[in-house]
């Protein structure tokens, strides 16, 4: 196999709880710098190791948590990790990403990539320590929420320091939209994985250990380093995120009208200014804090001093968060917001969905189509917090309407029929993030070819390019944001960057287009770290690699071009506000998927043999 790079501590671990044993792997250089990590090696393992049509809750899934080369170091942007698996919300490829300590101490604790197999027969937790593999028992913290398994495993380890990924009930009641949380307050919450990890009977994974990661040169990753952090700190986006995190973009969406807004029927709220980042900072922020090795700090800790949840405390909700229980359920009281984000963290939901869900039933109250399955005690009226909260707690425990609730918004849109399709909002069946397409084109298109489903994290948005191009990936237009023209250019080359950053596990709020960390700084800093004399080109190569794995993954499991789409809502104008009289159509869609799939080598949404050969993946060509 050979020495691994620097950034690599070259081992994968597998644990298999059905027969509650583990084995260790070498990884191969070459392979490596192939794939170099996260999103694209993450991808390459679950075409190579699940048979097509897998139950994703069945004991045949993987669940796969994968650092990246750059992971560990004290440089900004390096402390995400990466979880992949066939995702039970969609039957697509699953993938989130998170931040916080558990990727880098993951690292620490002697591992690369971490595969768990099987079902345990009772609940487990996995400890790994300093090259060191213990599964105990979770039986005494199943059915408790993540605060209470953290605080639980620290204790039995005797370890304040060790860093845990952990399910709530949520997860462990196979909730299609479940998340996996670590470090108390970051979450990989997209696409139902943390149900994957219910369904393996694992509460948490606890790692840690000495900060040795193998390094190719440490006097020129210093000085890269120290150039990292004087662009970051310097940048006048990144000090506007340390000082409020991604809730400024509650006022900059409500600016440019694509703030979602009664189920997206609206891209602006009255009551936008009293759920803002402001306001939260104003109400209840403490302080900020920055995930590893990181100068941005965006996690905002709050404490409520007073009101009906005085003493609530902990980290702050997000823009999306924000939006998906304030503006999209008509909902203007922050201190109804901050208790549903706290609910979703402990229970373990991906506050998206969740919100989605939520407010498609309010429609379908205000329709009268709410009766066909539910005459209950919450009123889902719009702007009803009491609803809000009370169906966190049902959805989390799968109680009453919650158990519908728990299956996702596709089954829930099923269940209820009538023209309630027309204003269910997914996408391959995952629900919509809260940035509304009809004001950003591109966004758009990427929402329809994204292979997780309905993401807002494929590409930067278009209004960043409405003046400015980033001629070092290619994009070099500089179109409206309403435009349609020159989007499928735009939009490969924003996914390849974007699928580079996934696969180095690279933080996007630092190495966003335009930001303080481009792709050259990117290079100087996989050069210091392992030694390779990589160039732009092979960088990107990367991130392409990634996006035709993920593309072939979900061809194998039955989706086609069909489903490369955009829900109905968006073909119909918004109403007021600056993107007012927009929208999506069919015909708009289907030009832009038309270009984007003969700029990308695909034919009908399938990747071609010589696209293929040329990416190194020749293979994967017969993925049936």
């Amino acid at each position: 196999m050979g020495t691994a790079p620097g950034g690599y501590n070259g081992k994968l671990l597998r644990v298999d709880l059905s027969r509650n044993r583990y084995v260790e792997e070498n990884l191969n250089p070459t392979e490596a710098r192939k794939y170099l990590g996260g999103r694209c090696w993450g991808a390459r393992l679950l075409l190579e190791e699940l048979r097509a049509g897998v139950d994703p809750l069945g004991p045949e899934n993987k669940l796969i948590f994968l650092t990246g080369p750059l992971n560990g170091f004290s440089h900004p942007g390096c402390a995400k990790y990466y979880l992949m698996a066939k995702s039970p919300a969609t039957h697509a490829i699953g993938e989130a990403m998170s931040g916080g300590f558990f990727g880098p101490f993951l690292k620490f604790a002697g591992f690369d990539i971490l595969i768990v197999e099987g079902v345990s027969e009772v609940p487990v937790y996995i400890n790994i320590l300093n090259g060191h593999v213990d599964i105990r028992s979770a039986q005494s913290i199943w059915g408790k929420s993540t605060r209470h398994t953290e605080e639980f495993v620290k204790r039995d380890l005797d370890d304040k320091n060790v860093k845990i990924a952990s399910i709530g009930i949520a997860g462990e009641n196979l909730v299609k939209f479940a998340s996996v949380m670590n470090d108390l307050y970051h979450a990989a919450a997209r696409t139902g994985l943390g149900a994957v990890m219910g369904s393996k009977r694992l509460k948490a994974v606890a790692v840690g250990g000495n900060p040795a990661v193998p390094l190719a040169s440490e006097d020129e990753f210093k000085r890269v380093q120290k150039e990292a952090v004087s662009s970051v700190v310097s940048d006048a986006r990144v000090v506007e995120r340390c000082k409020y995190g991604t809730t400024t973009l509650v006022a900059a969406s409500q600016a440019i009208g694509t703030l979602p807004t009664k189920n997206f029927m609206f891209g602006t709220f009255t009551g936008a200014e009293a759920i803002s980042g402001e306001a939260l900072s104003k109400r209840c922020l403490v302080y900020a804090k920055p995930c590893y090795g990181c100068p941005i700090t965006c996690d905002r800790m709050i404490k409520m001093s007073d009101g009906p949840y005085a003493g609530l405390e902990g980290v702050g909700p997000e823009y999306e968060t924000l939006a998906s229980f304030g503006s999209l359920c008509l909902n203007d009281q922050l201190d109804v917001i901050c208790k549903a984000n706290e609910l979703c963290n402990e229970a373990g939901l991906d506050t998206i969905s969740t919100g989605i869900v939520i407010a498609f039933l309010m429609e379908c109250k205000e329709k009268g189509l709410l009766g066909r399955i539910y005459d209950g005690e919450q009123t889902f009226s719009w702007g009803d917090g009491r609803t809000i909260l009370d169906a966190i707690t049902k959805i989390a425990e799968r109680s009453k309407i919650g158990n519908l609730l728990a299956e996702g918004l596709d089954s829930v849109r099923e269940k209820i029929g009538g023209n309630s399709g027309e204003f269910a909002l997914t996408i391959k069946g995952l629900e919509m993030p809260l940035h509304d397409p009809r004001g950003k084109t591109g966004l758009g298109l990427s929402y329809a070819i994204s292979s997780r489903g309905a993401c807002h994290l494929r590409i930067a948005h278009d209004p960043i390019f409405e003046n400015r191009a980033m001629p070092e990936i290619g994009v070099n237009t500089k179109a409206s944001r309403f435009s349609f023209e020159h989007k499928p250019e735009m939009v490969v080359k924003l996914e390849d960057w974007e699928a580079l950053l996934g696969s180095l596990v690279f933080c996007r709020f630092t190495a966003e287009p335009l930001g303080p960390i481009n792709l050259n700084r990117l290079e100087k800093a996989l050069r210091a770290v392992t030694g390779w004399q990589v160039e732009d080109e092979e960088m990107l190569r990367v991130g392409e690699r990634a996006v035709n794995l993920e593309r072939l993954f979900n061809l194998r499991e039955g989706f086609t071009f069909h489903d490369d789409r955009l829900p109905h809502r968006f073909s119909e104008a918004l109403e007021s506000g600056a993107s007012g009289g927009h929208a999506i159509t069919k015909d708009d869609l289907d030009k832009m998927l038309n270009e984007y799939y003969r700029l990308r080598g695909w034919r009908d949404g399938v990747p071609s043999t010589e696209k293929l050969d040329d990416l190194g993946i020749a293979e994967f060509a017969n993925f049936k």
